[in-house]
């Protein structure tokens, strides 16, 4: 679910957590937080105590100063804690176990079709997720939540697929409720394309405003205004793939119309125009 807008001036441990976060694998005093963050140091002490006592904070070794007593130090990386990452696409699928920096620590792909149906599909993965956690390494692992990006458009505050173009059956998908299944924390349901989006602008923090576009067996797009995310009032403000262009006029497309981007630009549109050519 997406967190409510806050009263301005608000600053809770979530916004302090995301702050030290950001800041990748260093630890930080408390002068440093302080600093960062713009608040004042005992309103960061008291969201860093409600963070420690969580385990997502942990203390850190302190580093020699020669201006005297050197400071504590805090890491936002705890060893212990991590994330699940699972990929579904329409010809690929991938679970991934990273830390709370988002470092990829091991990833897996899974065998399985979307046209076999979202039970299916969710239980493999979460089966493949599971076979990563009981690996020797990250067998004491405590998983914050669950994140799954899957090539259809996503009802972002559900969690649920919906226009599943040939694939009915994932439509309005309660996809967090079956992982709820398996998994005992939050599940958070995105476009992949969106994803992606986000994936670059984390990388290019000060680019205000991006379009990443994403030609696989589908076509879609991530949109970054303004530094955030656009889904549009209806979640499909990146649905590039079925806008109707000149050139492909005469070609079928997969839902029942002609001329659709996806149906002369898309990765199998391309091996089918190849192969055609004799390639």
């Amino acid at each position: 679910m997406a967190r409510e807008s806050k009263p301005l001036g608000s600053f809770d441990a979530i916004d302090l957590f995301s702050v030290g976060r950001g800041q990748g694998e260093r630890s930080l005093t408390l002068s440093e937080l302080s600093e960062l963050t713009g608040r004042a140091r005992s309103t960061v002490a008291l969201r860093l105590e409600e963070l420690m006592a969580s385990g997502l904070v942990v203390s850190a070794p302190t580093i020699p100063s020669a201006a005297g007593r050197p400071s504590a130090r805090v890491s936002f990386e705890p060893v212990s804690w991590g994330t699940i990452a699972i990929d579904i696409g329409r010809s690929h699928n991938l679970v991934a176990l990273l830390n709370l920096s988002g470092k990829i620590i091991a990833e897996a792909p899974f065998a399985a079709e979307m046209a076999d149906g979202p039970e299916a599909v969710l239980d493999a993965a979460a089966a493949a997720a599971s076979a990563l956690l009981k690996d020797s390494d990250h067998a004491g692992w405590r998983i914050a939540a669950v994140g799954v990006g899957i090539a259809l458009p996503v009802f972002h505050e559900e969690g649920r697929p919906f226009n599943s173009t040939n694939l009915p059956e994932w439509d309005h998908f309660d996809v967090p409720g079956h992982l709820a299944k398996h998994f005992a924390m939050p599940v958070l349901v995105e476009n992949d394309a969106n994803l992606m989006a986000l994936g670059e602008h984390a990388l290019r923090p000060d680019a205000a405003e991006m379009i990443a576009v994403e030609v696989s067996t589908g076509i879609g797009a991530g949109i970054i205004n303004n530094g955030t995310l656009l889904r549009g009032a209806r979640g499909t403000a990146g649905a590039i793939g079925h806008i109707p262009v000149e050139r492909g006029a005469d070609v079928p497309c997969i839902c029942g119309r002609r001329g659709c981007l996806v149906a002369v630009a898309s990765g199998p549109a391309i091996a089918a125009s190849l192969s055609a050519g004799g390639v």
